[in-house]
């Protein structure tokens, strides 16, 4: 396969792929990586700049793991929400099948050049909702794990500072 081929000998590889598919299949994918890429610094921005308002009007120096655990939950999940059509439609493009009409088969790929393109194929055939579609399941995995991170984050800086810098009033 054309994989294969570029796995073994990227030149002859990438050479082949430009023959074959063109020039552009060569960044195929780029604005979705791109794009998915900001989630984490989304997610971080928010827990960062809710944080620091947080202990402002607390007057404290760090949350406690519960309220790191509600924030990294609400912070994963306003990235997730806000990133997730992306996600939705660079799915579909993977899942080409499931965006042609009575899953008959058509070449999805001339109908659809950007992942802009392919939010707008959702929305004309599934609605604003299709851009949603999964999202409470996905909410659901990724905000448990970003929360018991932020928790476990917040409580660790408090023992390093401790233990380095010797701050042992911690509001």
């Amino acid at each position: 396969t054309l994989l294969v081929r570029v796995v073994n000998n990227p030149e002859k590889g990438a050479m082949a792929v430009i023959r074959e598919k063109g020039f552009a299949s060569l960044y195929a994918g780029t604005m979705a990586s791109a794009v998915l890429s900001i989630k984490p610094a989304i997610q971080l921005a928010t827990y960062e700049a809710t944080r620091a308002r947080l202990l402002k009007r607390w007057q404290a120096t760090a949350l406690s793991a519960g309220h790191a655990f509600l924030l990294g939950a609400f912070a994963r999940a306003f990235a997730t929400i806000l990133v997730f059509p992306y996600i939705r439609a660079k799915f579909m493009l993977k899942n080409e099948k499931s965006l042609t009409a009575n899953g008959a088969s058509s070449n999805i790929q001339d109908l659809i050049a950007s992942m802009h393109r392919a939010m707008a194929l959702l929305v004309e055939r599934q609605g604003l909702a299709g851009l949603y579609k999964g999202l409470p399941e996905e909410l659901a995995r990724a905000t448990t794990s970003a929360a018991l991170l932020m928790a476990v984050r917040e409580r660790l800086t408090i023992v390093l500072k401790t233990m380095l810098l010797g701050q042992h009033q911690i509001k």
